[in-house]
């Protein structure tokens, strides 16, 4: 998401927009080659980082021979999963820096809603937090957590969760529905 956000709003930061729109005067093209860009360095990043954490599972399992084995094809989902998610969240980011062009503000805002606004949202509202996509990740994963705090009075049930295919159409839909939005948002809006 925050490369995304960079990929957009760092052409309004550091005063690169004006000229990269008028290199190509079309908007809807150099706002498509963004979010395509940006789409392939999300899938780019993820592919390598998942790539690690297997490793490291992988590893980490070996070590312990007593422990469950992963159910065959669980690496592979995680690998799929990973990749799509990349993808759309990159798509997001760059939508974001084309509505928010502050940079800093865009880059706080992202990260606020992140890694506290959604995560607030998942656990005291866990019915309408599976729609977020945090949520519509973990449901791609089929995760099944269950738990809870005794001392908070805090409980965390991921068995409502979105299956897997739907919640990936409804995390594709954020991210052409935030792209179109950055188009429209584009096309409209005076370049300075």
């Amino acid at each position: 998401v925050i490369m995304g956000v960079l990929a957009m709003a760092g052409e309004f930061r550091n005063a690169t927009a004006v000229a990269t729109f008028l290199a190509a005067p079309r908007r809807a093209s150099v706002l498509g080659a963004k979010l395509t860009v940006a789409a392939l360095v999300g899938i780019a990043t993820m592919a390598v980082s998942t790539a690690a954490g297997i490793a490291v599972c992988w590893v980490a399992l070996r070590a312990y021979p007593e422990a469950v084995p992963p159910v065959p094809g669980t690496f592979t989902n995680l690998g799929i999963i990973a990749v799509v998610s990349g993808a759309v969240l990159a798509v997001i980011g760059v939508a974001i820096g084309t509505l928010v062009r502050n940079q800093g503000i865009a880059i706080g805002v992202t990260l606020m809603w992140l890694f506290l606004i959604e995560r607030l949202i998942v656990v005291f509202w866990s019915s309408g937090g599976k729609y977020l996509p945090t949520g519509l990740i973990t449901g791609m994963m089929s995760l099944r957590l269950e738990g809870s705090d005794k001392t908070t009075g805090i409980s965390l049930d991921t068995a409502q969760y979105l299956a897997p295919l739907p919640a990936t159409l409804l995390l594709l839909a954020y991210g052409v529905g935030f792209g179109a939005l950055a188009l429209v948002t584009t096309l409209r809006r005076d370049v300075d």
